[in-house]
């Protein structure tokens, strides 16, 4: 990779801007994804003030491609492998990525949004799941339709289902009278606590008309 075409340098000391990214300026060895700029004049196919990426590490040494495709390690001298060319340290200053790109954000959310959708996924089956009557549920009935022994608002056990019946018509008997049997239309799932506290209300309310 040649010289970096637009690197933006700010107004902001030690801090420039390539595709989006801000680097800021480091003491610290060049590591891949970094950017170096060029200060010094001594170099062939290098200019002062081209920027170049950082692009592999050879031998350890930070290394990048100058203006002709040569490979060029930042290590002093030449290292152990054909046509890389060393620079000096002192000749580039080193800049980091200081924020994650535009690119590696929008990848995280799209991946934080995967695993939000699967949890929504199986949040919705376990509700479903839950709200699904089944034999020996209790439940509130909500719809009595035609059956006479019933009433809205009864606490019911689910005893029956019919699965061949389009309207999903449920066996049901009172928590109170198991030996009442009655066929009802809609109930509401409700939890043995609820059903407790639901008869004890009912209870507690004959009591109060008693008095």
């Amino acid at each position: 990779m040649a010289a970096l075409i637009g690197v933006i340098r700010g107004e902001e000391p030690g801090v420039i801007e390539y595709e989006g990214v801000r680097f800021s300026n480091t003491k610290k060895p060049a590591q891949i994804g970094d950017i170096v700029v060029c200060s010094s004049d001594i170099y062939w196919d290098i200019d002062r003030g081209d920027c170049f990426l950082i692009d592999c590490l050879l031998e350890g040494a930070a290394s990048f491609k100058d203006n002709a495709g040569d490979v060029r390690a930042i290590s002093g001298s030449d290292i152990n492998a054909a046509g890389v060319y060393g620079v000096y340290t002192r000749d580039f200053n080193v800049y980091e990525p200081c924020e994650a790109s535009t690119e590696a954000l929008l990848a995280a959310q799209r991946e934080e949004l995967v695993k939000i959708t699967a949890n929504i996924a199986e949040l919705e089956a376990k509700l479903a799941d839950e709200k699904t009557l089944k034999i020996g549920d209790y439940a509130r009935v909500i719809d009595a339709g035609c059956e006479p022994a019933l009433n809205t608002g009864d606490i019911v056990v689910i005893s029956e289902i019919d699965p061949d019946d389009d309207e999903l018509t449920l066996g049901v008997h009172p928590v109170l009278n198991p030996k009442l049997v009655g066929w009802v239309r809609t109930c509401g799932k409700i939890t043995p606590v609820e059903a407790k506290a639901a008869i004890l209300a009912q209870v507690e309310a004959q009591f109060k008309e008693v008095a």
